[in-house]
């Protein structure tokens, strides 16, 4: 009997567009965005992950292979010894490394308990929280609160305002020093 899980298709698909991206030498003027979406309300909001992938995978004028990265996809790539030092993550019981792979690769949507935190330093995820109560802490780009929200929208939602993000060139980044004068 085996006791290897399967390989993950669309994690596999991901990974050769990156893969294939790179041999041709393809470079892009656009930032590799990724997006963490937190939800401490497991029991009130849904999960978004995989819809929001099929929409953006369907709109994204990038031609991106968005993939979405639940808690099962995370623990399955972490049974797989090759994709772990792939994802330099040492070990399953410390999946920080892996996120942080993850996210900076781009076209990556997490939707785990602690990505907020877990991809805080990267100015190129846009963090969507989803709770029934406003965030008290975090720098969350955007808040929605899902039992308010009509449930075929809450994509849309996300999208719209990720791409809006993105075409701006994501974080606003802080002013240059205004004190040097123009001569």
């Amino acid at each position: 009997m085996n006791s290897r899980p399967p390989v993950d298709k669309a994690f596999s698909a991901w990974l050769v567009t990156r893969s294939l991206r790179s041999t041709v030498g393809e470079t892009t003027d656009r930032a590799l965005f990724s997006i963490a979406i937190e939800s401490p309300c497991l029991v009130c909001q849904p999960r978004v992950a995989h819809a929001l992938a099929l929409y953006l995978n369907e709109f994204d004028d990038n031609e991106a292979n968005w993939l979405p990265v639940t808690d099962h996809r995370l623990e399955q790539l972490q049974a797989h010894k090759e994709l772990r030092e792939m994802l330099r993550h040492e070990t399953p019981s410390d999946p920080n490394s892996a996120i942080n792979y993850l996210s900076s690769q781009g076209s990556v949507i997490l939707e785990l308990p602690k990505c907020h935190a877990q991809t805080a330093q990267n100015p190129d995820v846009f963090q969507v929280s989803m709770s029934c109560k406003e965030p008290c802490e975090g720098n969350h780009h955007l808040w929605i609160n899902a039992k308010r929200v009509p449930e075929e929208t809450l994509v849309l939602m996300i999208a719209n305002a990720f791409f809006d993000w993105a075409c701006n060139g994501g974080d606003r980044q802080p002013p240059r020093n205004s004190s040097q004068k123009k001569s």
